[in-house]
């Protein structure tokens, strides 16, 4: 499971038998905010084979700086 500026989930292990699941487990990431495991309901089934859990970069926020005059 992916989305832009979403956590991305791996599973291990998925087999055709699993589809149903998946396709469970993807309609509960799309309308998390973050995409964090935390942040919706990862099915039963595929919830123990999460192999990889990658949260997407934040832009840096430079520290202000003085103005120049």
């Amino acid at each position: 499971m992916d989305g832009p500026g979403k956590a991305g989930i791996r599973f291990n292990a998925i087999a055709v038998a699993d589809v149903e699941a998946v396709i469970e487990a993807a309609a509960a990431h799309d309308p998390s905010t973050t995409g964090a495991p935390d942040d919706w309901a990862i099915p039963s089934e595929p919830a123990d084979r999460v192999s990889t859990v990658t949260y997407k970069r934040r832009p840096l926020i430079p520290a202000a700086s003085p103005r120049v005059r």
